[in-house]
């Protein structure tokens, strides 16, 4: 029993398409243990805050949440998915240096040809199988499907190595 859990918060509209910079630091911070009052009586702060969205500009109440965030939890975010190098256009929060960003790659071990590029890592992002409503499942490709496994390698390593004193979040970054 590797005791890991999932604790999805939705901050983006039902398509996922639209959000306030203001909700996703709330929902960052809220991860993170810092609202605690609002939280569930068994919720425990995230080790691990997956961020499968980003976009071009930068923003820095989500900036601000994420250095309070990253004292506790391994941040990892979605690299984007229109074949830009980070060096031209980076996506945040992916390119930020204390958050792991994902890219999307092949069954063969290649960078998917729609993945942004020259990021930290890259996971699986083509033809990953997910749940649906309604009891369905479909197959969806992106950076935003990479960064999920990415998350859930950080939270065995986490269980793994549970002690914090010893094994702190740098640890688990590789820093």
């Amino acid at each position: 029993d590797w005791h890991c859990r999932i604790q999805p918060i939705r901050v983006l509209g039902v398509r996922g398409r639209m959000g306030k910079d203001s909700d996703i630091a709330d929902a960052i911070r809220w991860a993170a243990g810092y609202a605690v009052a609002n939280a569930p009586l068994n919720a425990t702060p995230a080790r691990i805050i997956n961020m499968s969205f980003g976009g071009y500009s930068r923003s820095q109440i989500e900036e601000d949440a994420l250095e309070v965030a990253l004292s506790q939890a391994v941040l990892v975010a979605a690299a984007g998915n229109d074949g830009l190098s980070a060096a031209v256009a980076p996506a945040y929060p992916a390119a930020l240096p204390y958050v792991h960003g994902v890219m999307a790659s092949t069954p063969a071990g290649k960078r998917a040809w729609f993945s942004n590029y020259g990021y930290d890592l890259a996971a699986p992002g083509v033809s990953i199988w997910s749940t649906l409503p309604g009891n369905q499942y479909a197959a969806w490709s992106g950076t935003s499907v990479a960064a999920p496994i990415v998350s859930g390698v950080a939270a065995l390593m986490r269980s793994y190595f549970w002690q914090r004193d010893i094994y702190p979040v740098r640890f688990l970054m590789g820093g």
